[in-house]
């Protein structure tokens, strides 16, 4: 039923929904590496590569300082 509601998967849903909270937190001078550990990535690596995927940019571009 998620599925057909919001035509993605749960995993899906929670990936995007991460990416959520860590835009408004990189935006307030967050660093990636807390961000990253704080919604769950065992390293920064990972939380961009994920990030990347879903956003198209990397975390780094959505500081305060841009």
């Amino acid at each position: 039923m998620f599925r057909q509601e919001l035509f993605m998967r749960v995993t899906e849903w929670k990936r995007r929904v991460c990416v959520l909270h860590s835009l408004r937190r990189l935006a307030a001078g967050d660093g990636v590496s807390t961000v990253s550990g704080d919604v769950g990535y065992a390293s920064p690596a990972a939380f961009s590569t994920m990030f990347r995927r879903i956003v198209g940019s990397p975390p780094s571009s959505f500081g305060p300082a841009h």
